[in-house]
């Protein structure tokens, strides 16, 4: 896929999931749903939750295995320690492009660089 493709499909998406979501607005989760409700969203929109079977009167899934194959883009609301194996789920499903709000990859030292290292890898 050309690359202008898939960046497309992150920046215009027809379709995103919101893995962490809530119905706290206080919370990235939260925080992001509203802002796509904000701005009119109106493609296909997912809410993965582990806790809530619906959110907003929106259905919830408990999990990235759960969501139709081949989103546009899907944003992660998760500790950092989930992150790897969440960005490994998303390839499985087909997704076009991941937002990660994280914290302890790069910032936080060697450490955190090899695991940014290893994220980078498997997004590819």
């Amino acid at each position: 896929m050309p690359i202008h493709r898939a960046v497309s499909r992150l920046l215009k998406p027809r379709s995103v999931a919101v893995v962490g979501a809530s119905d706290d607005p206080r919370s990235i989760g939260g925080n992001v749903l509203a802002n796509l409700r904000r701005a009119g969203f109106a493609g296909d929109l997912h809410l993965v939750s582990r806790t809530k079977a619906e959110i907003g009167g929106h259905p919830c899934v408990a999990s990235i295995d759960n969501l139709p194959v081949g989103l546009d883009a899907v944003v992660l609301n998760l500790p950092q320690e989930a992150v790897l194996d969440a960005i490994a789920a998303c390839g499985r499903r087909r997704v076009g492009g991941a937002v990660v709000f994280a914290s302890g990859f790069a910032e936080a030292g060697p450490d955190g660089r090899a695991l940014q290292e290893r994220l980078t890898g498997l997004a590819r």
